[in-house]
């Protein structure tokens, strides 16, 4: 699971390729056009060789999460906050026994991260509610071996997705929620053979998580949706494009749309990453893009409208992508950065209203420290 969330296809190969033989009806390759945007990588950089996760609340606060090798080693997990919009990052004192943390979802100064604690070989989550001056560990459930996304809509109600073990055909996917700021976290569903590996809330009702399930007699990933209107109090899974086989990130600005990145090994020749988009709360699901290559890797994705949304990856091993539409995903772009080369990127956060993005990853270039971008 850890090789997955950090590195994306690659680390899911040998799983894949047993679908070698399966038919698909994803459109061909469209290679994404240059457009305009102002990025720039942070000259202060957090000191962590792997950054996964990262929620900005305002144009000068935000938190990024992660920790030694992403949390697929035993060590202490990582958070640091900036009050300046990423001028510099402030290392914040976790509780002991937080591991990798993988995702975190902030509404103002109240903070969830998620993660394993290695020691126990069970998932962990952290939370602030004074922006970090102090964090505390929040109980969860028993069974679930480590979380690996989470979305709050208030400073109540927040979701984590998650499994139990880290070979997916032993697995099972748990949803958990909370509506009383995390003193108490319950299962609302869980599905043997899937993993869910990114979620996203437009409300305190509607919800999406994403993942895969596994198929047939030589077991092989499909791409999977779980939704809910009511809260979670059902999850109703979702049908998508034939043809992918996980979906690794998700972003629902509102009831009606949200878009998700998945990837496919189907074949290698036609292997690649996908940005998918539904406008009718999930009810169908349309490709919107397609790069028919083993790399890029499309891994994180914010969307803020119904127009604009950026997602992140990587265009080959130790080459940072970042991508953007501004019509809803007819078009989708590719943005450079002005002051260097980037390095892989895992995660990105957007704010309503405005163009102002932050992203993270590791930095290719020198010897895999943690990298920050921003377009402020």
């Amino acid at each position: 699971m850890q090789l997955r969330r950090t590195l994306g296809p690659l680390g899911a190969m040998a799983l894949a390729t047993a679908a070698c033989a399966s038919a698909t009806t994803i459109p061909p390759t469209t290679e994404p056009h240059a457009i305009s945007g102002s990025w720039m990588i942070e000259k202060t950089r957090p000191r962590s060789p792997w950054l996964l996760g990262v929620s900005c609340t305002s144009a000068s606060r935000c938190w990024i999460v992660g920790g030694p090798e992403g949390g697929s080693a035993p060590g202490r997990g990582a958070v640091f906050a900036t009050t300046d919009g990423g001028g510099g990052w402030v290392d914040q004192t976790l509780p002991p026994l937080v591991g990798g943390l993988f995702d975190v979802s902030c509404i103002q100064s109240d903070c969830w991260a998620v993660g394993e604690n290695p020691t126990n070989k069970q998932a962990a989550i952290a939370a602030t509610a004074n922006g970090g001056k102090s964090w505390q560990t929040q109980t969860v459930p028993s069974g679930i071996r480590e979380l690996l996304g989470v979305a709050c809509v208030s400073a109540s109600h927040c979701w984590a997705v998650g499994d139990s073990d880290v070979l997916a055909s032993r697995s099972v996917a748990f949803i958990l929620a909370t509506a009383n700021g995390g003193t108490t976290w319950t299962s609302q569903t869980r599905r043997t053979g899937f993993e869910l590996q990114g979620i996203s809330c437009a409300n305190s009702s509607d919800c999406w998580a994403v993942g895969f399930r596994l198929t047939g007699a030589i077991p092989a990933p499909v791409a999977t949706v779980l939704a809910t209107t009511n809260g979670g109090r059902s999850w109703a899974r979702e049908d998508l494009v034939p043809g992918i086989g996980e979906l690794l990130s998700i972003s629902c600005p509102n009831t009606s749309d949200c878009w998700a990145l998945g990837y496919t090994l189907t074949g290698l020749p036609t292997a690649g990453s996908f940005v998918v988009a539904t406008t009718n709360g999930g009810r169908t699901w349309k490709v919107q893009m397609t790069l028919r290559r083993l790399l890029p890797q499309l891994l994180g994705i914010s969307c803020t409208n119904t127009s604009d949304c950026w997602a992140v990856g990587s265009l080959q091993a130790l080459q940072g992508l970042i991508l953007a539409t501004h019509d809803g995903g007819h078009s989708w772009g590719s943005q450079s950065v002005r002051n260097g080369r980037i390095g892989p990127l895992r995660s990105i956060s957007c704010l309503a209203g405005t163009d102002a993005c932050w992203a993270v990853g590791w930095d290719g270039q020198t010897n895999f420290g943690g990298e920050v971008l921003s377009t402020r």
